[in-house]
């Protein structure tokens, strides 16, 4: 099926002011699997600019979380369809929730508002929320590399998925910048940072492998903002400088547009993964035509190695735009030759094996792009997959046998298709 542009909409009375609220309830994902389950791109200016009203009030919001169990604290952020909460949960343990929020109105018509403009988006919480389910209570990640699913509930007005919050809130963009900093400073050993970042581009890399390989899910957003850094805190050494957490590891998150496929065949055509980052994924997404989800998560992983190491983006929208600059070079094949002529200071932030992994990682043709099960065999990963190979190789099969017995489950769940 195109992808078409849909004309102007007249928004329903939902898009006015609303207060009223009814008891919230759990949601049963049997009621609403199929929600939103259209997978085509639309782009579209709206002529209404209080669109944003038909998401319930903050005051709204407290309550329906209290009659819950969860006692909202403060605002994380504002997302595309609504904002994530610091929350607490009303037991025992007083543990810290973090709680998205994603109007009805903007999830069931699959738009997102900014700048009083509204855009069509392939966002959709609940799909979100069953796979973060399956991936992180149905079955055991590997590695515990995302973020855990805990509960799901609605109101009137809005749908609030209730997931694992991560202390720092510092998302691996932040941590990232950050460690340059310190580094540019002298404050930071480069040696230092480079070998825990090599670890966490590890964890990455095993979570998206056995996502891929053993689940048959892609994420379809894999960018810095969307990885969650846990025990991003750093230490002063007594000397002037500074010193990272040993326990410093990521958390997958945000999987609003991820997606579940039915068998290996990972074709795709899915659009509007992003209103913020789409210049940075794979450019098959921006040639309108089928693509290989997994092929994408490899491109971002791509972008996220390269710019780990460098502290920058390897290009920018306006590069896309115009094909020039670094996207330009890929499209040639000349990537390692641009970063020579042109970026000679930021090419000596690579060895040979992180470079090669780079190349093979960011190729434009995707058939002959590495995918994640193959990189974690690459040269710059010896170290560690030497190390894991063989629980790597276990819990593949293990997750092979224990997804036979949740075959009932799985005949209705919401998979992707074109």
């Amino acid at each position: 099926m195109s992808n078409k542009a849909v004309p102007c909409l007249t928004l329903s009375p939902l898009c006015q002011s609303s207060t009223a609220l009814t008891t919230a309830r759990p949601v049963r994902f049997c009621e609403v699997g199929s929600a939103a389950s259209s997978n085509n791109y639309y782009f579209a200016k709206l002529s209404c600019a209080n669109g944003s009203q038909a998401m319930s009030t903050i005051t709204d919001c407290s309550e329906v979380c209290r009659q819950n169990g969860y006692e909202l604290i403060s605002t994380i952020a504002d997302t595309l369809q609504g904002r994530l909460y610091k929350a607490c949960a009303n037991e025992t343990s007083k543990r810290y929730v973090a709680i998205k929020r994603a109007s009805k109105f903007l999830t069931d018509n699959r738009i997102a508002i900014q700048d009083k403009f509204e855009f069509c988006v392939a966002e959709n919480i609940i799909k979100e929320a069953r796979i973060l389910k399956h991936l992180t209570v149905d079955n055991a990640t590997i590695g515990d590399y995302i973020v855990r699913y805990y509960d799901f509930f609605e109101s009137d007005t809005d749908y609030f998925l209730v997931m694992e919050y991560i202390d720092s809130e510092v998302n691996l963009e932040q941590f990232v910048h950050t460690c340059h900093q310190y580094i540019a400073n002298g404050k930071l050993q480069r040696k230092q940072y480079l070998k825990v970042v090599k670890y966490l581009l590890w964890q990455l890399l095993v979570t998206l492998s056995w996502m891929h390989k053993s689940m048959h899910c892609c994420h379809l957003d894999v960018t810095m903002a969307n990885i969650l850094v846990a025990n991003a805190n750093f230490k002063a050494d007594g000397n002037g400088n500074v010193v990272m957490n040993p326990k410093v590891c990521l958390k997958l998150g945000d999987f609003g547009v991820s997606e579940l496929f039915l068998s290996s065949d990972f074709e795709c055509e899915k659009q509007g993964l992003s209103l913020k980052h789409e210049h940075l994924f794979a450019p098959n997404i921006f040639a309108d035509v089928i693509f290989d989800a997994q092929a994408a998560d490899s491109w971002n992983l791509g972008m996220i190695l390269y710019q780990c190491l460098t502290g920058e983006t390897l290009y920018t929208a306006a590069d896309v735009a115009s094909l020039k600059g670094a996207y330009y070079a890929l499209h040639r094949g000349s990537l390692h030759k641009y970063l020579v002529q042109r970026c000679p200071a930021l090419i000596q932030s690579f060895t040979q094996s992180s470079l090669s992994l780079l190349l093979h990682l960011l190729v434009i043709d995707e058939q002959y792009r590495l995918r994640t099960f193959e990189a974690l065999r690459h040269q710059f990963f010896n170290i560690y997959f030497e190390k894991y190979k063989s629980r790597i190789s276990t819990k593949f099969k293990q997750q092979k046998r224990a997804l036979v017995q949740q075959y009932e489950k799985m005949k209705t769940f919401p998979y992707y298709h074109r």
